[in-house]
């Protein structure tokens, strides 16, 4: 029987940058005090606007970014879900997965002068932004590693078709399109045969 728990007891989560020429260290809290619980069986959906920290979370709990302060844990005894250690992130282009869903920086920097301010003053600019020249480099590299049976991405509404057409040259079959709340293609589906 598998179990995974996720606990967080006032858990911070943002960024810490420093100033150019300057030891002075700025941390960015992007949410606070977040204290919950998950056990196996529960369903949860993450649901907020661009830049409230819904992948700042998810990184925070990979071990991909420190936290700011609090604390959290997470205990995995399931053989569908691997913790990746810190550092050792190379390791899972060894892994085959059943899913991989992946939310890549796929906004041009054309673009960045239309987007809202919350979202540039707590997103990376490497967690955002693309070439003009290249959008489909992130996506395109991920699906080159075929990980998985199923690929999910979500995708910059300006290129649902070039990035079908890129997944079927790739080999993978069964491409769908998933249109968000306001008729944009946001989501894309493929499946890899192995």
């Amino acid at each position: 029987m598998s179990s995974v728990s996720i606990s967080t007891n006032k858990l911070t989560i943002g960024y810490t940058s420093s100033r150019q020429h300057s030891a002075v260290s700025i941390q960015t809290v992007v949410q606070s005090d977040l204290t919950f619980s998950l056990n196996e069986g529960e369903m949860v959906c993450m649901l907020g606007p661009n830049g409230c920290g819904k992948s700042t979370l998810l990184r925070t709990l990979a071990g991909l970014q420190p936290p700011l302060s609090g604390e959290y844990k997470l205990t995995a005894k399931s053989p569908y879900l691997q913790i990746v250690p810190q550092g050792k992130e190379s390791s899972i282009f060894n892994l085959q997965y059943d899913i991989v869903v992946s939310n890549p920086p796929y906004i041009c920097e054309s673009e960045k002068s239309s987007m809202r301010r919350n979202v540039l003053e707590y997103e990376p600019a490497t967690a955002l932004f693309v070439p003009d020249s290249d959008p489909l480099r992130f996506y395109r590299r991920i699906a080159e590693l075929k990980l998985g049976a199923y690929l999910f991405f979500e995708i910059n509404e300006a290129y649902p078709a070039e990035l079908s057409a890129m997944l079927d040259q790739l080999g993978y079959t069964d491409i769908r399109l998933t249109n968000d709340i306001y008729g944009k293609p946001r989501i894309i589906e493929a499946r890899m045969v192995r």
